[in-house]
């Protein structure tokens, strides 16, 4: 039993009802059709006992939908009903601006953090010193910039949209930032991570998202229609920001695309989930980095969204152009793709260290292409 519940849980579109004490699925025809093949392994037999026509493919769910409502739901459950009503307010107004699920379930999530450690109060009730005192303990208690942030931008949004208090926002104080470097793969490390996958679904996701620089959201709800084979190009649709951009499509993977495609013929989206029509989940593929990155035996610990800081990396050191990596990216602010420049490697390999230096030790690596020494 405990095996099957797990099953049902992971199932892209399972939700589980308090209420009903059990895990609810859209009632369409592919669902059905997905949960007996889900089963075959364990010899369960589904007996269907709905009434004829109950089984609609309308009642699949719009992605979209499906995602915000389930991102609501992630923060509503977390609130006692007493306080609910604030921060439905909050979800309303970050629905009504077109705020993704990903924006939504965060700022929810950080809101109700604050709510919670201040027993729940009207947030109308505190005054600005207030909430400066209670930002300065968390900070104390040791928390991180990063979640620091995220509460700030969090109580900005309620009290501009839903408090409408102008005197707010963009004044609270912003924690700094501890500034750490990012995990780049070696080309050799990107290598062994892609032999290590022999099933070629998941050995083509992690190809194009280091081959294009996507994030791993944008792998996944990569449709055909996006491939543009003729150009050379993928139109990356709907991403980070909501902002559309152009990226190469590697030529390296074009006849694996077409491999693919022959044995996974879905009309929509490159990367199908468990139902048709539905897009692959992101927790599967960083599962499929996770247990690529144990075979392949790296030290190194990172997940899919290190294989786009590589690539990044990557085309730094062979001298592109950093405002192309900006543009390839889909970051709005050269700052944000300038962080790139601190974690190549081949400037620091071409520098001698004024040890060496004093002690005469030859051992340094040069610049193949120049053949100098720094």
């Amino acid at each position: 039993v405990f095996m099957l519940r797990e099953k049902i849980k992971r199932f892209a579109m399972s939700r589980y009802s308090v209420p009903h004490g059990c895990y609810l699925l859209p009632a369409s025809p592919d669902v059905y059709k997905a949960l007996v093949v889900h089963y075959e392994a364990e010899e369960v037999i589904l007996k269907n006992q709905l009434p004829a026509g109950y089984l609609k493919k309308e009642n699949m769910p719009n992605r979209k939908k499906f995602l915000l409502q389930k991102a609501k739901n992630q923060v509503l459950e977390k609130i006692p009903e007493a306080a609910r009503g604030f921060v439905v307010s909050m979800m309303d107004a970050m629905l009504a601006n077109n705020l993704s699920d990903s924006t939504i379930r965060n700022y929810g999530n950080a809101f109700c953090r604050f709510m919670g450690d201040n027993d729940y109060r009207d947030p109308a009730s505190f005054e600005y010193k207030q909430i400066v005192k209670y930002l300065g303990g968390l900070m104390g208690k040791g928390l991180s910039a990063t979640t620091g942030h995220m509460l700030v931008n969090a109580l900005n949004y309620y009290y501009r949209h839903v408090e409408n208090n102008r005197n707010f926002e963009f004044k609270l104080p912003r924690p700094k930032k501890e500034k750490k470097l990012r995990v780049v793969f070696t080309p050799e490390e990107c290598a062994a991570i892609f032999t290590a996958i022999d099933n070629p679904k998941h050995k083509l996701a992690l190809m194009i998202a280091y081959g294009a620089g996507l994030r791993v959201n944008e792998v996944v709800t990569l449709k055909w229609g996006d491939i543009l084979p003729a150009e050379q190009k993928i139109h990356v649709k709907n991403g980070k920001g909501k902002k559309d951009r152009i990226v190469m499509l590697p030529y390296s993977v074009l006849s694996m695309l077409e491999n693919y495609r022959a044995l996974y013929p879905g009309k929509d989206y490159v990367f199908e989930g468990q139902f048709a029509g539905a897009p692959y989940s992101t927790g599967s593929v960083q599962k499929v980095m996770a247990v690529a990155m144990e075979k392949s035996g790296l030290a190194k610990k990172g997940s899919v969204h290190n294989l786009r800081h590589s690539f990044a990396t990557h085309l730094l050191e062979a001298g592109t152009d950093i405002r192309y990596i900006q543009q390839l990216l889909g970051h709005s602010s050269i700052k944000t793709t300038m962080i790139y420049t601190h974690v190549s490697n081949k400037a620091i390999t071409r520098i001698q260290s004024p040890l060496d230096r004093m002690l005469g030790n030859p051992a340094i690596k040069t610049d193949r292409k120049n053949d100098k020494k720094v």
